[in-house]
């Protein structure tokens, strides 16, 4: 660390930057590196209560971890465009299983409707096949 503190204000500021963009850009592994260590400070946390130490450096820890997990997770899914709310994931998939069962309705409809189209084209028919010929018949005599 001597050698960070030694170091310009305007080259530390380039050196956190630069930190900050690759962390960014490996969001992934840090979400995933941070939840581990989350993880790994819950433990610790356990133990050090029944041993009856102190808590605050590994509290720190821990909560330093969740957020760091939080962020990068957030930063990772914008970044991948691979967001998955539950409440939409449930919406779409309640919508779909709607559809899902409405069709055979809706399918069973349509036939019923195309069976009864084709007797009233029929009776429709036979209807006016009788009125052209009397006419015809009438203009014959």
């Amino acid at each position: 660390m001597k050698w960070f503190k030694s170091l310009s204000n305007g080259l530390k500021v380039v050196i956190v930057v630069v930190c900050v963009v690759v962390a960014i850009l490996a969001s992934s592994a840090v979400s995933v590196i941070a939840t581990l260590v989350f993880v790994i400070g819950i433990v610790a946390l356990v133990v050090q209560a029944l041993r009856r130490r102190p808590l605050r450096r590994w509290g720190i820890v821990t909560a330093s971890a969740l957020g760091l997990a939080i962020v990068f997770g957030g930063i990772s899914s914008t970044l991948t465009g691979t967001s998955n709310p539950p409440q939409e994931s449930k919406q779409e998939s309640a919508v779909a299983e709607k559809q899902t069962e409405e069709e055979p309705a809706a399918a069973a409809a349509v036939e019923e409707k195309a069976e009864e189209e084709p007797a009233a084209a029929r009776e429709a028919k036979t209807k006016a096949e009788p009125e052209p010929a009397k006419s015809e018949k009438k203009r014959a005599a």
